[in-house]
């Protein structure tokens, strides 16, 4: 049994003096890098705001003007995913979790509802599965999936489904396959969508859809691509209920290149899996490796912005020694179909972000949290968050908090001075 305390009757007053986030990157090992998740999760929640109009805040700038420390969680976790609720409530699973006694970290299998008004953990308990970089997708009705992921090394073909009034998971039916990336769609279904290859230039996506109506998965309608093997596969819902698919697939050395590393192209398509037709869309951009690096070379994160009906799509490379290189970032436009570029930047802006009225973006690494201005293409700094938070999660709060959750290092060669702490950020008045 979860285990309560007393719940608060949130009076719903939304103040302008409020925000709330969560952010995170692992200092240790690039686990909780989050490769094709989006997140994700808090990927998901960038979603179509459920089909309902974004939230209005009378915030006069977005600048951070206070961060002020909240406690620490119960479970030192970090790497793990969160959903907000309509009474300011967050759920934060899974993820990657710390003994206190050690800096090693294993997928842990827990879940905590932090309530944002009293400062408090109100619930926690188990998830039926070891979970980390699952797809964590909220339903029009406010209750949870948490879809695949992996546990430990193990690419996992599960899914459960939390429910916020009663606070319990149900374990769902399992899936077919083990697949990479789900999506949230406009009609309130979520798709789950992976590669498979049958050698020499032939690959395949695949996927099911689960329908919460039914509480059953249905197969989709596949393609057949002319690819290699793919890799690094995520995709995102337009609002005609199509995916934007980014996916990585190898190509032959282009001329003049060193004829030693693997070279693969980023590319995407415009999928419609109801009746498995696609569109193929222009290649982002092509990139030489060393072939243990392949998998490590890029990683894409999507961000569906709701007010102006795009996608914007973050491609983090590496060179081919591994170091990390520029993000590249391309908008995409499913009304015109168009992909453009929209930015270079070097250092990444971190991995971990969070959609703001007026299609903003909040970036948080470790080093820094930035705000990005998707229209003018312009970045500026939040200063006043605090140094040293590796951060896990960054969630919008009804009344306009921006509420984190991150592991604060106060000294990397000490575990026991490693903490999971939660903050708000308030905006400037």
């Amino acid at each position: 049994m979860a285990k309560l305390s007393q719940r608060l009757t949130l009076a719903l007053f939304f103040s302008a003096l409020a925000f709330g986030v969560g952010c995170s990157d692992d200092p240790d090992n690039g686990e909780n890098e989050l490769n094709n998740q989006n997140n994700q999760t808090n990927q998901n929640n960038d979603n179509q705001n459920n089909g309902e109009e974004p939230q209005s805040c009378d915030v006069t700038s977005w600048e951070c003007d206070e961060f002020v420390d909240g406690p620490q969680l119960n479970e030192r976790r970090h790497g793990h995913q969160s959903v907000v609720f309509d009474n300011g409530e967050v759920l934060l699973l899974g993820g990657l979790a710390r003994q206190a006694d050690s800096p090693a970290s294993g997928t842990t299998n827990t879940w905590e509802v932090f309530d944002t008004e009293a400062d408090e953990v109100v619930a926690d308990d188990d998830i039926p599965e070891q979970r980390q970089e699952a797809s964590v997708i909220q339903l029009d009705n406010g209750s949870v999936l948490a879809i695949a992921g992996r546990s430990g090394n193990v690419q996992l073909a599960s899914a459960a489904h939390f429910d916020p009034d009663s606070l319990e998971w149900t374990s769902l039916p399992h899936m077919n396959d083990q697949y990479d990336h789900a999506t949230h769609l406009p009609d309130n279904r979520a798709v789950a969508l992976g590669a498979s290859s049958s050698g020499g230039d032939q690959s395949s996506i695949t996927g099911q859809v689960f329908d919460p109506a039914l509480f059953e998965w249905s197969s989709i309608e596949s393609i057949d691509l002319d690819h290699g093997q793919l890799h690094n596969l995520v995709s995102e819902a337009t609002p005609d209920n199509e995916l934007f698919v980014v996916f990585t697939h190898p190509i032959d050395t282009p001329d003049g290149n060193d004829p030693d590393l693997f070279y693969f192209s980023v590319s995407a398509i415009l999928y419609n899996f109801e009746d498995g037709t696609y569109d193929e869309l222009e290649t982002f951009e092509h990139i030489g490796v060393s072939l243990d690096e392949m998998d490590a070379a890029i990683s894409t994160t999507l961000t569906y912005l709701p007010d102006s009906d795009t996608i914007l799509t973050q491609l983090r490379t590496r060179d081919d020694e591994g170091a990390e290189g520029p993000v590249l970032a391309y908008l995409f436009d499913p009304a015109s179909g168009t992909l453009e570029e929209q930015y270079e930047r070097d250092p990444s802006p971190g991995r971990v972000r969070q959609v703001l009225p007026g299609d903003e973006i909040i970036y948080a690494s470790s080093a820094q949290v930035q705000l990005y201005d998707v229209e003018t293409d312009t970045w500026r700094a939040f200063t006043s968050f605090p140094e040293g938070i590796y951060y896990s999660s960054m969630e919008l709060l009804p009344d306009c908090r921006l509420f984190v959750s991150g592991e604060r290092t106060l000294d990397l060669s000490d575990a026991e001075l490693r903490e999971v702490d939660t903050g708000y950020c308030l905006p400037a008045e």
